[in-house]
């Protein structure tokens, strides 16, 4: 069954280019990844609270999210190996992921 997974990045202030350039150095290279999207979570102030009230901001961070397309989870897992860890050099917080899973 086909999975979206979302990643959530946080990123220090003044590493965005850093992180970018390393996110496009690493794009997976595996049979079953279909395709992915990297977004960034606006910062705008003058949104609505109802638009900007879903809880994945990073505190003092960049928040990044990661939506990739995976055949399957396993194919996800086995490729990308998961951990809870960040990169001390650009990010500020471990990255969390969450699986949906495609209907």
């Amino acid at each position: 069954m086909a999975i979206t997974v979302l990643i959530r990045r946080c990123v220090k202030k003044g590493k965005e280019q850093e992180f970018l350039a390393s996110y496009s150095r690493d794009k997976p290279r595996h049979p079953d990844f279909i395709s992915e999207t990297l977004t960034k979570v606006s910062e705008r102030t003058d949104l609505p609270s109802q638009m900007v009230d879903f809880p994945l901001r990073c505190k003092e961070c960049t928040t990044y999210i990661n939506v990739a397309q995976w055949k399957t989870a396993d194919a996800f897992i086995e490729h990308m190996k998961p951990q809870r860890t960040h990169n001390p050099d650009f990010e500020c917080e471990d990255r969390v992921r969450i699986v949906l899973e495609v209907l």
